[in-house]
């Protein structure tokens, strides 16, 4: 999982990335140090209720992108409840 993070963390704009698992919480990040453990779990908490919510709706849903003026995050789907998410900055 630190390879891909590792990967994903070389792309150029890209602000970070981490792996977020309902039970298990954080299993991974490469955000930078302002993203706490505390707001990084509060983030990965919020998206996976988001990503949920949108899997009643649509079963095969497995990624999904949330655009703000800062920055655009994506969220894909991983196996048992856990997913990954990059943050990439707007420019």
């Amino acid at each position: 999982m630190d390879t891909v993070l590792n990967e994903l963390a070389s792309i150029p704009g890209l602000t970070g990335a981490f792996v977020y698992q309902a039970k298990g919480g954080i299993l991974g990040s490469t955000l930078p140090p302002r993203f706490t453990a505390a707001r990084i779990q509060a983030i990965g908490k919020v998206l996976s209720k988001i990503h949920a919510a949108g899997s009643m709706n649509f079963p095969d849903l497995t990624d999904i992108v949330l655009s703000f003026d800062e920055s655009t995050v994506f969220v894909r789907d991983l196996a048992e409840k856990a997913w990954v998410i990059r943050s990439e900055e707007r420019r």
